[in-house]
């Protein structure tokens, strides 16, 4: 085992949703470094469209995001990621998923997620998602400005904890924590739908 010493670590994240009738646009941008040798920042824009059906709503959505990537003073490089999900809505259930990959010569890597999502009547919601590898679970509680989303990963624990601020059908967020942000932003979109 090597003993990093004192290694500075930091990150930061935004996000930001609006509707427009029944289209759904939504970002998210993130910046992380490692002291001075290395530095990533992520940008995601994402739309959707939801479908109501007999027995619920369906909900398309689909993303492009560019991670760049440098160590400073050195080497930079970016890749370019697409995302394409699905959301099923149904009274206080939705149940979705997303595939993505990136263009950057991967051996044509594609990866996805899944999810359920439980927001009951009232102020709470529950969650369970995962990929190949991990399995998040997660809860909140909404106000009526604002709300707090709790992750909670394994094998690997992570944690992170999700603010997020509401106005008249906007809302914005910021994370902190090594959880990760929900796994698609079709999933908040159910506040537009109801």
């Amino acid at each position: 085992m090597h003993d990093m010493g004192d290694v500075d670590e930091f990150a930061y994240a935004g996000y930001g949703e609006a509707g427009v009738g029944p289209l759904r646009l939504a970002f998210f941008s993130t910046y992380h470094g490692l002291d001075s040798l290395y530095r990533q920042s992520y940008s995601e824009l994402q739309t959707s469209l939801p479908m109501e059906t007999p027995v619920g709503l369906f909900v398309l959505g689909t993303a492009y995001g560019l991670s760049m990537e440098w160590l400073p003073g050195d080497e930079k490089w970016a890749r370019h990621r697409y995302k394409g999900g699905v959301l099923f809505l149904w009274r206080d259930f939705a149940v979705g998923g997303t595939v993505y990959g990136f263009t950057d010569g991967m051996d044509g890597y594609v990866d996805g997620r899944g999810g359920v999502h439980w927001e009951p009547q009232g102020s709470f919601s529950f969650f369970l998602e995962a990929d190949r590898s991990s399995v998040w679970l997660g809860n909140g509680i909404r106000f009526r400005y604002a709300g707090l989303d709790f992750r909670y990963g394994f094998p690997d624990f992570s944690v992170s904890l999700l603010l997020c601020v509401y106005w008249e059908g906007w809302f914005a967020g910021g994370l902190a924590g090594s959880g990760g942000i929900p796994l698609m932003g079709v999933f908040s979109g159910k506040t537009f739908a109801k």
